[in-house]
């Protein structure tokens, strides 16, 4: 009699979840400075950030007086969002230091993500112990997917051979060699969920 067994062996798979991957704003400045009557700081844009320079916040655009002297001072900005920047700003005697800050927020970027999972399983030909020589022999299987052969695999008579396919459930169809020609011998339904499934055709002994 003419076996066809088709076994899910449990195993564990991993889950890999969808994420997204933080990016740093992207931050940056100019400065120019321009002759005055004494230093000071004016920062033009972004317009709505708060800027806090020497102990004093204002929102752009805003002008920060400073002692009349060569120095450095350290610049906050803060965005409407609530992220924030430091910068120190150069200022020079009888100079008004004019800043403009850029802020670009980059959008989050998707973490690179595995296709739909594949396990592999085994296909078993066990023909080689059937008595009549009529059904012993090489066998083919086609893992069909709606209208699409996703995968066709031959085993030679007493082999068995090794079968990757994405997780789903398949309508396999299987095929005898009957000399050169393949014959189309009968269907089966093949889920393929966990590693270790196995596929096996044969005999009863």
């Amino acid at each position: 009699m003419i076996r066809l067994v088709v076994i899910p062996v449990l195993a564990l798979a991993s889950v890999l979840a969808t994420a997204t991957t933080a990016i740093a704003d992207d931050w940056s400045h100019s400065v120019e400075h321009q002759p005055a009557a004494t230093a000071s700081i004016r920062v033009i844009e972004p317009e709505g950030y708060r800027f806090t320079v020497n102990g004093r916040t204002d929102s752009a655009p805003a002008v920060f007086a400073v002692p009349n002297a060569d120095n450095y001072f350290v610049m906050t900005v803060t965005s409407p969002s609530g992220a924030s920047w430091e910068r120190k700003i150069e200022v020079k005697a009888h100079r008004q230091a004019v800043v403009r800050v850029r802020h670009a927020v980059p959008p989050p970027r998707e973490a690179a993500q595995p296709g739909t999972s594949s396990f592999i399983g085994i296909m078993v030909n066990t023909t080689h112990q059937c008595r009549e020589e009529a059904h012993r022999g090489a066998i083919k299987l086609e893992f069909v997917l709606g209208p699409e052969r996703v995968k066709a695999v031959e085993v030679p008579m007493k082999s068995r051979v090794d079968v990757e396919l994405p997780a789903n459930t398949y309508r396999a169809r299987l095929y005898l060699r009957s000399g050169a020609e393949w014959q189309f011998s009968t269907v089966k339904e093949v889920s393929v969920t966990k590693d270790g499934w196995v596929f096996e055709y044969g005999c009863t002994p």
